[in-house]
């Protein structure tokens, strides 16, 4: 399986802690754009990355004050904490925090612009 660590964290990686926010860094509201619209915009993703009727949105439901990011190069496989519950096309992916082994992602490569 596929464990390399950036597989992990890179997602969770943009969502901004208070020090961010407290400096005007990046927002969290600035991070949520980067990860939903900004790319679906990107890979020309028709009604995706919004959370609204008739878009095609994936939902993550994360703990704002609880989101970290293990890092161990030697246990590269951990997920983010705070992250409670992912939803991918339609399909619940992660369950209060237990990765259900249900994969309803597609290759966005094809769609790209």
């Amino acid at each position: 399986p596929d464990t390399h660590s950036s597989r992990f964290i890179t997602s969770n990686g943009l969502v901004p802690d208070a020090s961010c926010a407290a400096e005007h860094i990046l927002s969290l509201e600035e991070a949520v754009r980067k990860m939903t619209s900004m790319p679906a915009s990107h890979f020309n993703l028709k009604g995706g990355g919004y959370y609204m009727r008739g878009a095609v949105a994936d939902v993550i439901v994360f703990d704002y004050e609880h989101m970290d990011t293990p890092f161990d190069l030697r246990q590269p496989a951990q997920y983010a904490r705070g992250v409670t519950h992912v939803i991918v096309n339609g399909l619940q992916v992660l369950r209060d925090g237990e990765h259900l082994h249900t994969t309803p992602g597609i290759n966005i490569r094809q769609n790209a612009k």
